[in-house]
């Protein structure tokens, strides 16, 4: 008896697979949450297939509802401390994004202070410390 998988949710196991052992199936289920989940573990792709799927990917619009299921699945998630030196090492160089964009000075009404609007509007104005309720 065969049986044919595919869990179309999610696009990284988006094939079909075959199995012919209903025990097999169910040890790939309770180990890793979806039959197909370990296929690529430990084998490399080609440039050229790497390529054909980042042009596949490239100039795609995908639906609010689609950038939320990618967001709430990355809530919670931390990165690796490898990860977060290569992502330093990347942006090494670099000048900073907001150098020498002057913010806004605002002053609070409730203690006078002054600084940067963000901040200000954060832990002052309304949630001022002076404010008299």
């Amino acid at each position: 008896m065969n049986i044919y998988i595919a869990d179309l949710n999610d696009p990284m196991f988006d094939f079909v697979m075959e199995y012919d052992h209903k025990e097999f199936l169910q040890e790939c289920i309770e180990e890793q949450g979806s039959v197909g989940a370990g296929f690529w573990h430990g084998k490399t792709r080609s440039k050229e297939d790497k390529k054909k799927m980042s042009d596949a990917q490239k100039g795609m619009k995908r639906s609010k509802e689609h950038r939320k299921k990618i967001s709430e699945y990355r809530k919670g998630k931390s990165q690796s401390e490898e990860t977060k030196k290569k992502i330093g090492k990347a942006n090494k160089g670099n000048p900073n994004a907001n150098k020498g964009i002057k913010l806004q000075t605002v002053t609070c009404p409730y203690c006078q202070k002054t600084g940067g609007k963000p901040a200000m509007m954060r832990f002052h104005y309304d949630n001022c410390k002076q404010k008299r309720t």
